[in-house]
């Protein structure tokens, strides 16, 4: 069998987190995104564990099985968490909204100060696109081009 037919077979270690589980790629693409992607000191056990499931007839119940249970078991977790992390959010609110007020106010000094020297750099940067911006009026008549972006609302006719 050729890599480029191994998508839809289970494998281990496809990623490091999961033991098995379902290629959904050719395992080649898989590998020279690790090659390309993960850390140099990870690649070579990556590589190394990474491997097709030899008996795919008796993976794909097991696998399935486990999701199915594991599925409960998480929500049973997740239900039984809830109060904590409840709890947790009605301590952390106050906290994280006193932080954003602080932080709205540091920010807008930040953008007052900001401003004037904004403000220069584009009176500077006028002339340099002053024909272009004729040109583009001419060949783009009914474009919002506002200077930063076409993403403006545009009046509709």
């Amino acid at each position: 069998m050729t890599q480029t037919e191994t998508g839809g077979l289970y494998a281990w270690h496809v990623h490091h987190d999961r033991l098995v589980e379902p290629l959904t790629e050719p395992m080649e693409t898989r590998i020279a995104y690790i090659k390309q992607n993960k850390p140099a000191r990870e690649v070579e056990v990556r590589l190394r564990l990474f491997k097709l499931v030899q008996d795919q007839a008796a993976v794909k119940p097991l696998y399935d099985e486990y999701l199915a249970k594991r599925k409960t078991l998480y929500d049973e977790y997740l239900a039984k968490r809830k109060p904590l992390d409840d709890e947790y959010d009605a301590k952390w609110k106050p906290l994280y909204d006193e932080y954003l007020a602080k932080r709205k106010t540091l920010y807008d000094e930040y953008l007052a100060k900001r401003k004037p020297l904004y403000d220069e750099y584009l009176a500077k940067r006028e002339p340099l696109e002053s024909k272009m911006l004729k040109l583009h009026a001419e060949e783009c008549p009914d474009c919002p081009w506002n200077g930063e972006t076409i993403l403006v609302e545009v009046p509709r006719r």
